[in-house]
């Protein structure tokens, strides 16, 4: 619906282990219509594999520390995209309070702004090559490159929108 609607940018911020066609198509049908689909990766602290965060064609995003280690809650696994700030987040609640929280599904909406700035600043972007310039654009933290526990690094929101097309 949201992908109807015109939408270049769809935060998921949810999960489970049940549903993975239906979530898979749901992400398809996104895709198909030009939206970035960026989705939490979980809070086991495992490799479970959670959707719509493992469906081919996702931005999954895990959550880091303020001390930038992987938040010990957060999901890992292949699937993997990034990473960004998700423990003790200030964020909005029910009758106008704030409170501090923490998971994945933090961390998740950093990354889904920072799609919707590229989506901006480059609006003749494809959404692979949205993804792609924020994995880039990332700070490597963990092994070397490419890892289960940080996907490609923590983003970087300035990196990301300033950093010459490779």
């Amino acid at each position: 619906a949201a992908a109807d609607l015109g939408a270049h940018v769809i935060n998921l911020s949810v999960g489970g282990r049940e549903g993975y066609q239906a979530k898979q198509a749901s992400v398809d049908y996104a895709r198909a219509r030009g939206a970035l689909v960026v989705a939490a990766m979980g809070n086991t602290g495992t490799y479970a594999g959670m959707s719509p965060a493992a469906c081919k064609g996702v931005l999954a995003v895990g959550a880091t520390t303020p001390e930038d280690t992987r938040a010990p809650f957060s999901t890992m696994g292949v699937w993997m995209g990034v990473s960004a700030p998700g423990q003790d987040i200030l964020s909005t609640w029910l009758r106008n309070r704030w409170v501090t929280e923490s998971g994945t599904s933090m961390a998740t909406p950093l990354v889904a702004r920072i799609g919707a700035l590229m989506r901006s600043a480059h609006p003749e972007a494809s959404v692979d090559d949205v993804i792609a310039r924020i994995r880039s654009g990332s700070t490597d933290l963990g092994a070397p490159g490419f890892d289960e526990e940080f996907g490609q690094g923590r983003v970087d929101a300035l990196r990301t929108l300033t950093m010459h097309d490779r």
